[in-house]
């Protein structure tokens, strides 16, 4: 197998040309691992390496409730939280071309997922740059305590692409031309990015699928009460991140679940961990910030992936039965919670039930 060698501000890595042609670096790491004094904190940038990293295999997951999904060939890949803080690139060439760049940022409620997508078939396709990244999820990346912790799976997003910015010309990207895509909660995470100082000339354009923020789901009380009930399923003082350091990380996701579960039967809007209005991380709901033109330099694509819903089957083969009437029932509870009334629940209905 044919390799190429790329330069990074951290050091030299190997890549590897895949049957289409294209290269693939893979498990680059971009932060330190955020284990022990770093758990519950900002991504800290990674400290370069020696010798040359191999970029062969995809590398570990964030840790997330274990998945079982509705086919014996799919096995469940590695979770690593001292690992998971990685990107992939695939290139049609490390030249000095400056394609376009593709910044992917994957779903999942901001509970599971990866960056494991294969993206060469779109970069041969576009000629284009094609970036995926892992960032941290649950309760690791999402508790909220104010002034202590908030959002730091969204400061991952932002380190991810500011490697992006200062390392992506090495691998034949330009810099100053990222677009972010992501559906579900990635295209929540886009939307979120949209008003984050942070985050500011990171990408230029952005395709929010099947999802922005929900101005309904950033209330830091909503975050307030998850935060406190995991605390309480630990058998953790309420605010002592110190002491929920030292928890080991399967107690801490079974702990989480677990408060899910219980908190169930309250509204949908607050049944996972999204991004919250902290004042600092995220300073405003990105719909204000929006309106008030943070964001008018970025050019935007926003629509719904039509047969998202299919994939649910691979956890719950239940879901492809769902019947219309229950779709109904399950839309008019939502948008009852949201303070619509009937006349307009059907209409909203009618234009979106196709």
């Amino acid at each position: 197998m044919k390799y190429f060698i790329a330069d990074t501000i951290n050091g030299k890595i190997r890549g590897y040309k895949t049957h289409n042609s294209i290269i693939s670096f893979k498990r680059i790491p971009y932060a330190e691992p955020p284990i022990g004094e770093l758990r519950f904190k900002p991504p800290v940038p990674k400290s370069n390496w020696d010798g040359i990293l191999d970029a062969k295999k995809f590398g570990p997951i964030a840790p997330q409730p274990e998945v079982r999904l509705d086919s014996s060939s799919v096995e469940s890949p590695e979770q690593n939280e001292a690992d998971c803080l990685t990107l992939n690139i695939w290139t049609p060439a490390p030249d000095n071309k400056k394609r376009t760049v593709m910044f992917w940022i994957h779903g999942g409620a901001f509970e599971m997922g990866s960056g494991r997508f294969n993206g060469e078939i779109l970069a041969k396709r576009g000629d284009i740059v094609i970036v995926s990244t892992n960032y941290r999820l649950g309760a690791l990346g999402f508790l909220y305590i104010p002034s202590k912790t908030a959002n730091v799976g969204l400061l991952d997003q932002v380190l991810a692409l500011k490697w992006v910015k200062n390392n992506i010309s090495n691998f034949g990207g330009n810099e100053k031309n990222v677009c972010v895509f992501g559906e579900s909660a990635g295209g929540e995470s886009i939307s979120a990015l949209m008003a984050m100082p942070s985050a500011k000339n990171l990408f230029k354009r952005a395709i929010i699928q099947s999802n922005v923020c929900d101005p309904y789901n950033l209330k830091p009380f909503k975050g307030e009460i998850y935060s406190k009930n995991v605390f309480e399923e630990v058998g953790v003082k309420y605010d002592d991140l110190e002491s929920l350091r030292e928890i080991p990380v399967t107690k801490l996701i079974r702990a989480y679940t677990k408060v899910q579960f219980n908190l169930s039967d309250l509204p949908m809007i607050i049944d996972y961990y999204p991004p919250y209005v902290d004042g600092v991380i995220l300073p405003q709901n990105p719909f204000e910030a929006i309106k008030k033109g943070f964001a008018k330099d970025i050019e935007v694509l926003a629509g719904t992936n039509e047969n998202e819903y299919k994939f649910w089957n691979l956890w719950d083969p239940k879901a492809k039965m769902i019947t219309e009437e229950q779709v109904f029932q399950n839309f008019h509870k939502f948008l009852t919670y949201l303070g619509q009334n009937e006349p307009k629940i059907i209409e909203f209905f009618e234009v979106y039930k196709d």
